[in-house]
């Protein structure tokens, strides 16, 4: 039989200040992937390549 559950009333309080600030935190990684990892192909200032590279990790980035 497994142990009983037990739970700290000091962190079930603080939990939701946790998923705010992860809530932030998230808000804060978008803008960056927005405003640094969103080129265009078309551009003309990087080659190809490397704007490819950058799609990628943006990607990676909003399926986090």
């Amino acid at each position: 039989m497994s142990d009983p559950l037990q739970v700290d009333p000091a962190a079930l309080d603080a939990f939701p200040s946790t998923v705010r600030d992860l809530t932030d935190q998230n808000e804060s990684a978008r803008d960056f992937r927005g405003e640094w990892l969103s080129l265009s192909s078309t551009s003309g200032r990087l080659f190809f390549a490397v704007t490819q590279a950058f799609q990628k990790k943006r990607c990676r980035l909003g399926a986090n």
